[in-house]
C-alpha cells in the first residue's frame, strides 16, 4: 500500500509535460532526507531534473520546471492514509538559483 501514493505523485508528474519534448535526458538529483535544504547554484539543476525527498519510506518527487523571469514556489506531496507524509518544496529565484527543501 506504500507504494500506491508514490505511483500516483510519479503518475502525477509524468502527465504535467504539457506537451515537451520528453525525449531530452532527465537526471535524477541524489535524494534529500527529512528536514534537509539544499541549495542549487545556478545552472547545476536543468529544467526537468527530478529532485527526490525521502521521508520515513515514502518518496516525494518533483521534476525542475523551465525557467522564468520571476521568482516562484512548487512543491509536492506524497502520503498515506495513516498520515505519513513527504513533501519537496523548490524555491525557483530569478538568478537561477534552486532552494530545495525536504520535509
Amino acid at each position: 500500500m506504500r507504494l500506491v501514493p508514490v505511483l500516483l505523485v510519479s503518475a502525477l508528474l509524468a502527465g504535467c509535460g504539457g506537451g515537451e519534448d520528453d525525449s531530452a535526458a532527465r537526471r535524477d538529483v541524489p535524494a534529500l532526507t527529512a528536514e534537509e535544504e539544499r541549495d542549487f547554484a545556478p545552472g547545476r539543476l536543468a529544467s526537468g531534473d527530478v529532485v527526490t525527498c525521502r521521508v520515513d519510506g515514502l518518496a516525494a518527487r518533483i521534476a525542475v520546471p523551465k525557467p522564468q523571469k520571476r521568482g516562484f514556489v512548487t512543491s509536492t506531496v506524497a502520503w498515506t492514509k495513516g498520515g505519513s507524509r513527504a513533501s519537496i518544496r523548490l524555491d525557483v529565484r530569478p538568478t537561477g538559483r534552486i532552494v530545495a527543501t525536504c520535509s
